[in-house]
């Protein structure tokens, strides 16, 4: 190496001169010290990935470099002297530093001499070129591990066409999580919506298909499938209110263009994706557009007043209609490849980052969906299909008349006889989405509460047993690792916790839920969680922290709330001091939602249970981010240890 006026080595600037300086300088060496031939292999793939330089502090700071690289659970330190020209075994290493960065590991394995070392922020060098004049150091993760992720939908991301999408601002929330340190980005169900059940994401005419508004439109530039200068068309200004009629005409657009252009044929290898995709999603796609396309036609999405002949899917006129809308059928399994690759491309980007993805799974799905038309057999209709009873939940904390959804109930004999078939293949759909899957209302699996057709609130329903074991035995055959998140919510009996538990699958802690007049013995309660627990502040059917405090909690739950933490809490600090609790908990993972770090009020609530109108439209602003709310995040994961 070149030597610069101070007398220290040249600092080196390029991976070129870095992986020459390894090559050329260190394998050599450490060939001579008959270090073993696979970690000569694995120092040598070290550099290939992506790195970042550490900074080097003290006496000798010139004298040597360090990188980093990490991912998830996978912390790497390399380091070396620049030698052999000014000789490094006399070198005095003393105070001399490498900076460790912010959230890596504090216990480290040497992986030539495989002693521990432990870092509080900086590693002595001395500690690394004691023995050999190579430090390669593999990180010791916190045991048990514990987590931290936030909960904000797609469509509250900011963006420029009336809701979130899986554009700029997805990829710019994903990298805020990353520099926070949240290992988790926790969503809401991706599946079409409409306006008919105010845009619910848990009300569905398709279990297998994705929200097309999610689509980005710079993504589709990108793919050349759009002009850019087509992309500000249907720009909107900034809002903290989702607009989901101008989103969805705004994509239906954009996605009109990308077809005319997609059908020029200029991208061989997009064509092939398309048509593999096809192949792939052939189970549910073709129902899926022909609803559709049928709904649009008969200008009725209640397939149940469509034609009779249509109604009762009539092979041979169907199959003619089929032949007679080939190209509109095709466009609107164009929509969901479009959907499926950038999700997919997202999800990367997110997994790429050491974030990933907590998808959630409606249990239930809407009667005028493709599903129930396409598949009837597995619901519990009657002889004309009209439904024969309907699902719901019985008085709760949400709603003293209980919740009545109005969806149709499985018939779970049937599914048994298939092997579950449907329900496999609606997991293994959203496995592709998600990293970790959250069941919606897992109680249901274990009894559901089954209400008369008719019925105009959900008091008068009982409680029928579920599949159970059964369901969940041929689920965990075909998904060994069982990736899944019970949410035990509710109305819970002890047969809830027996399918839970013996399954190990984490359950669900709602801090809002844990300062009722029971607090000691309530599960919610902070002191008594468990590890295998996701813990929340509160979910996006409970209010924000502060709307709750304002004015659902009460002068005596406020106590209780006071009396566990200590201190005097007001409007002000009342998030900050819930999630501090949740940051706390023993539970594996605290997820907070986004609008209790930015101490919003219950205007910025996501859902009402039991309401259905005004749910789902909380936006967060592009400027609500500040570099103070990422200092306090990052703050607080480094004090809790979940990273």
């Amino acid at each position: 190496m070149d030597k610069d006026q101070a007398g220290g080595t040249t600092p080196l600037k390029s991976k070129r001169e870095i992986l020459e300086s390894f090559n050329e300088e260190v394998i050599p060496y450490l060939k001579t010290r008959s270090v073993d031939a696979k970690l000569l292999d694995a120092l040598s793939g070290f550099l290939k990935k992506s790195y970042i330089p550490l900074n080097v502090r003290g006496r000798q700071k010139d004298k040597l470099v360090a990188f980093y690289f990490a991912h998830r659970d996978d912390h790497q330190i390399v380091a070396w002297p620049l030698y052999p020209r000014e000789g490094s075994e006399g070198v005095d290493w003393a105070d001399t530093y490498i900076e460790v960065p912010p959230l890596a590991p504090c216990k480290w394995e040497d992986q030539l001499t495989k002693e521990t070392i432990k870092t509080t922020g900086s590693l002595d060098v001395r500690d690394l070129f004691e023995n050999v004049p190579l430090g390669c150091l593999k990180g010791l993760p916190f045991q048990p591990a514990r987590r931290a992720g936030v909960l904000m939908h797609v469509s509250s991301l900011p963006g420029d066409y009336g809701i979130g999408d899986f554009g700029p601002g997805a990829k710019a929330f994903i990298d805020f999580l990353q520099a926070t340190g949240q290992r988790y980005w926790q969503i809401l169900p991706l599946s079409v919506t409409d306006s008919l059940v105010d845009f619910s994401p848990y009300s569905s005419f398709s279990a297998f298909a994705g929200n097309i508004s999610f689509v980005d439109p710079v993504g589709l530039a990108e793919m050349g499938l759009l002009e850019e200068e087509e992309l500000s068309l249907f720009n909107l200004e900034p809002s903290d209110k989702a607009d989901f009629l101008n989103a969805e005409k705004a994509k239906s657009f954009f996605l009109k263009k990308a077809w005319v252009n997609f059908k020029k044929g200029r991208d061989e290898e997009l064509q092939k994706r398309f048509e593999i995709f096809q192949k792939k999603e052939g189970f549910w796609l073709m129902d899926f557009a022909l609803f559709v396309i049928l709904s649009k036609q008969f200008n009725e999405p209640n397939w149940q007043r469509w034609p009779k002949a249509y109604r009762l899917r009539e092979e041979i006129l169907l199959n003619q209609w089929i032949l007679h809308h080939q190209e509109p059928i095709e466009e609107v399994a164009f929509q969901q490849f479009i959907f499926s690759e950038q999700w997919q491309s997202l999800k990367e980007h997110a997994n790429q980052r050491g974030v990933d993805i907590v998808g959630d799974m409606p249990i239930y799905i809407s009667y005028h969906s493709a599903d129930v038309w396409a598949h009837p057999e597995l619901f519990r209709l009657k002889p004309d299909k009209s439904m024969e009873a309907v699902a719901g939940v019985p008085p709760d904390y949400f709603n003293e008349n209980g919740q009545l959804w109005g969806m149709p109930l499985f018939d779970w004999k049937v599914m048994e006889e298939s092997g579950y078939d449907w329900w496999l293949r609606r997991i293994g759909k959203n496995l592709e989405w998600f990293d970790l899957l959250r069941l919606d209302h897992f109680r249901g699996f274990s009894a559901f509460w089954e209400v008369p057709a008719q019925s105009e609130t959900a008091i008068n329903g009982k409680w029928i047993k579920g599949p159970g074991f059964s369901l969940f035995d041929a689920i965990q055959k075909s998904f060994p690792q069982m990736p899944f998140v019970a949410e035990d919510l509710g109305k819970i009996d002890q047969d809830v916790f027996h399918l839970r538990d013996r399954y190990a699958l984490p359950g669900m802690k709602v801090i809002q839920f844990g300062f009722d007049e029971n607090m000691p013995f309530l599960d919610h309660a902070p002191c008594n969680h468990t590890y295998n627990s996701i813990v929340y502040t509160g979910t996006h059917d409970n209010n924000t922290v502060k709307g709750w405090f304002r004015h659902e909690a009460g002068k005596a739950t406020i106590k209780r709330f006071k009396q566990f933490t200590g201190l005097k809490l007001t409007q002000k600090n009342c998030c900050r001091e819930m999630i501090r609790v949740a940051y706390a908990s023993t539970a594996k993972l605290s997820v907070i939602p986004m609008q209790d770090w930015l101490a919003l009020d219950e205007q910025s609530r996501m859902n009402f249970p039991a309401t259905t109108n005004g749910n789902w439209r909380w936006r967060m602003k592009p400027d609500q981010v500040t570099p103070k709310l990422r200092k306090q995040i990052l703050k607080m994961v480094k004090v809790f240890g979940r990273y």
